[in-house]
Parts: structure tokens; sequence; C-alpha cells
């Protein structure tokens, strides 16, 4: 019996997560990789003490600090892996999952630079605030890679989880395939001019207002698979004019956020110095 160390990927979301814990984590060796839909098996893994290091994957979106409590509570001596996308990259990517799942919101409503009244606020997305938090927490047993450094070299990118787990990998045995295709932004449209239609109810925006139990969350994503299926079909005329996340707010985001993301991509190369 041995007391494994815990290493614990927290994503955001749309930071590559399904990539990495498809094609990535089931790669390294020398770590034993708890896949995403036996996660909740993870006490009886670790309590085996059949592992020396093992590595946990799971997606927090809005809930990153709850997350991060719970887990302190019960792993006080994990290793931590945050990955961050440029604001404006990451929101307009998360707000299109968001659409696809059936979500009715603008994007402008969305994320509400102006009266912070949107699903998602301007605290949520300020990077250095998550870096304190996670290292208030769990000291310096954390490592932070930005999603430039996933499509600029994703050899050094691996390398980085590799060396902060003690793993190892065999570049050849990781797929470079993505393992989503995106949907246009024609069927995104027509699915949420089809959900308003319908009167459906908001799925992120009700959420905090009611139990979500996870046979209704899956039928929810089904309903919303068959209304993109409906969407594909529609002529493009008949989905909504405007485009779903716009040029000109993109830019707000990203010049909103700019000094935090500078810190956030000083901090990653401080780490390697």
């Amino acid at each position: 019996m041995t007391t494994p160390k815990i290493f614990f990927h927290i994503g955001l979301g749309k930071v590559a997560s399904t990539y990495l814990q498809n094609r990535v984590f089931p790669a390294l060796e020398n770590i034993y990789y708890l896949p995403r839909d036996r996660f909740r098996r993870h006490p009886k893994i670790v309590a085996s003490g059949k592992y020396p290091s093992i590595l946990l994957s799971r997606e927090s979106g809005l809930y990153l600090y709850e997350k991060l409590d719970d887990f302190k509570k019960i792993y006080p001596d994990a290793y931590i892996l945050l990955f961050f996308r440029r604001q404006d990259e990451w929101i307009a990517s998360h707000y299109r999952r968001y659409v696809k799942n059936g979500g009715l919101l603008c994007f402008e409503e969305y994320l509400d630079l102006e009266n912070d009244s949107g699903i998602w606020k301007q605290q949520n997305l300020i990077y250095m605030d998550a870096i304190e938090k996670t290292r208030n927490l769990f000291g310096e047993r954390l490592l932070v890679l930005t999603y430039d450094r996933l499509k600029n070299d994703q050899q050094d990118f691996v390398q980085r989880i590799a060396d902060f787990t003690g793993a190892t990998f065999d570049y050849q045995n990781i797929s470079l395939k993505p393992v989503h295709s995106s949907h246009s932004e024609k069927k995104l449209k027509a699915a949420r001019k089809i959900s308003k239609l319908l009167g459906l109810t908001d799925p992120e925006s009700s959420a905090a207002h009611r139990p979500f139990h996870r046979l209704r969350r899956r039928l929810e994503l089904l309903r919303s698979h068959l209304i993109l299926m409906v969407g594909s079909l529609l002529p493009e005329r008949w989905a909504e004019t405007e485009t779903l996340t716009s040029t000109e707010q993109k830019d707000k985001i990203r010049s909103f956020y700019a000094s935090d993301w500078q810190d956030l991509v000083e901090y990653e190369q401080q780490q390697f110095k």
C-alpha cells in the first residue's frame, strides 16, 4: 500500500480539455490516468494504493472555485493543472457551445461588459485571480499552461505536463486529430432561433435555480442535438442574420482583459526559467 501523488487537471472547458482527456492523458506513461467517465471511482482507485501517481481530470466552468475547495478537502496535497485560453477566444468558443446546447441569449448578453449582468461575470474571466486562489489552497503545486502553447508547439505542451507529473510519453502515440468537429455558424443560428420559437428554457441561466440531475441534463442535450439536426436542414435565409460572435465584441473583450492575459503569459513563462 502506498499513498499516491494526486494530479488534478481542472479544465475550464473549451481549452482543449476533451482533446487532452482522449488523446494526451491516456498516452502518458508512469502515471495512471482515470478516464473522465470513471471519475466517480477515484476514492476507490486512490484508496487501493495500487498506483504511485494518479491523474484526474474534470471540467469546472463557472464552478472552478467551488470544485477547488471541494478537492482540497479530499486531497489537500494534490498537484493542480490549470490551462487557459485568451479571454476573447475562450468565451466566444464557450458561447458557441452554449448555443449548441440550447442557449437563447446573444453574445453581448452572455458576457455583459457594460452592466455585468450576463451568465458569465467579469470576475469569472480574470485568470490571475484563479491562479491566486489555487496557490492559496495548494501552494506551489501548480502548473499553468496556455492554449497558445498547445497550438504553437504541441510536443512542448505535452512535455511540460510530463515533467510536472513525472510521466513519460512517446509523441508518436499521440493523435493530432481533434475529438469533436465544430458546428457551422448557420446551423447554430438556426438552432438558437428554433429554441426561441419553442419557448425553451435557457440551459445555463436556469441551472442555478433548480436541481440539475444527470438524467435531465442528458435529455436536454438530446433535445439540443435534435434541434441542431433540424437546423442543418433549413435554408440559409431562415437562420438569424447577425453573427453569433461579432468581431467588435471580441475586440472589446480582448482589450478589457489585456492586462490580465499579459500577466498570465508572463506567469507561464516564469515557471520554466
